[in-house]
């Protein structure tokens, strides 16, 4: 019984490094990346550590490249506030012309 909490201790370090390179940006995700494999090789040997790694990465790079390629699926288009201001202006000249010929 003894024995098993170094090792949940462990896989809960692994899952922490995970979490904090999912969450993280900058320095702190590549801290969390590191991390994350130091608790990788001291739960397996260190060269099926590595190897877990590599192939963790490749698929990372993987996801990340094919999420950059997608298409987006709905871009809202806003008018600027130059257009904005335009159309009010002729809106407003428009009015004025109607209450011109009124009188």
């Amino acid at each position: 019984m003894d024995s098993s909490w170094p090792v949940l201790l462990r896989i809960a370090f692994l899952i922490g490094g995970i979490v904090l390179f999912a969450k993280a940006k900058g320095i702190l995700r590549w801290t969390g990346a590191v991390f994350a494999a130091f608790c990788a090789m001291s739960l397996f040997t260190p060269l099926w550590g590595i190897a877990m790694m590599v192939v963790v990465y490749m698929v990372y790079r993987r996801i990340a490249n094919n999420r950059r390629h997608e298409a987006p699926g709905a871009i809202t288009v806003f008018p600027s506030s130059i257009e904005t201001r335009a159309s009010r202006g002729r809106f407003l000249d428009e009015w004025e012309r109607q209450q011109h010929k009124e009188d």
